[in-house]
């Protein structure tokens, strides 16, 4: 799987950039280490694997992402010990995924008579106009049923990154899941092709941004397409949140937003 993920960020061709793929390692209540991050609890596991020895990277990298997709909690446990920016996969899918999404502003003006004082003269005044907001709706893609529960509740969250509860209702549709895990995301296998499009096809009509669920899924949008094109929703665009990440953590650097201090 990291393999996949370093093909598909260097095909970004960002200038003058080096990465350092980091896999979760070996431990000794895991031998071989965490072959799939299949629920949270997973993800605390990986955690706990993986911080010791991320601690030393925080000094000679400019910026980190978390490329599981679920509400990591090595996001914050990176995040307390710098300044430099953090990102998970989730979180860089939805901040994209927002600005995709396609709003129809509606303009309707109340005229109102108005009399001028004491010339008996009459006018329109226009200047009061309601804007209606018809939005899109986004909905993710992702690999167990038992991510479903988890992503509603992470994204209907106060937290700064998720929507809330008022946009979630406003703008998120669904999980969808197609019974697999990770591990289980062969990019070859005609099984994974057809159970990502039955997902794609059980998606409300008003969804304008379909999510990968899944750093396994990275490179399978030509599958969502495909399916897309099928339903006639060809304006539907395709988020993979390790490109996300990447793009936004790539923008932070650039911009030169990060301090040179980092709090150890």
């Amino acid at each position: 799987m990291t393999d996949a993920l370093g093909d598909n960020i260097e095909n970004l061709d960002y200038k003058d950039s080096i990465y350092t793929y980091f896999t979760s390692p070996k431990h000794p209540t895991h031998p071989t280490g965490l072959i799939s991050i299949n629920d949270p609890s997973d993800a605390a596991l990986s955690t706990s694997h993986a911080l010791p020895l991320l601690l030393p990277l925080l000094e000679s990298h400019d910026a980190f992402l978390i490329a599981c997709y679920s509400p990591h909690p090595l996001v914050q446990e990176l995040k307390s010990r710098t300044r430099k920016p953090v990102m998970g996969i989730f979180e860089a899918s939805i901040a994209v995924a927002v600005q995709m999404l396609r709003v129809c502003l509606v303009q309707t003006n109340r005229h109102h008579l108005m009399e001028r004082e004491g010339s008996g003269n009459y006018e329109y005044d226009e200047a009061d106009a309601i804007y209606g907001q018809v939005p899109e709706r986004m909905s993710i893609i992702t690999t167990t049923s038992a991510w479903v529960p988890v992503f509603r509740k992470a994204l209907s969250s106060s937290e700064p990154e998720m929507l809330g509860a008022e946009r979630f209702s406003q703008l998120f549709s669904a999980v969808e899941s197609i019974g697999l895990d990770a591990a289980h995301l062969d990019h070859s296998s005609p099984d994974v092709g057809r159970r990502i499009n039955r997902a794609v096809w059980t998606l409300a009509d008003d969804v304008g941004v379909v999510i990968l669920g899944c750093a396994g899924m990275v490179g399978m949008e030509a599958w969502v397409h495909e399916a897309l094109t099928e339903k006639a929703a060809t304006g539907t665009r395709v988020v993979d949140g390790v490109k996300a990440g990447v793009g936004i953590l790539q923008g932070l650097v650039r911009c030169r937003f990060s301090p040179n201090v980092d709090v150890l």
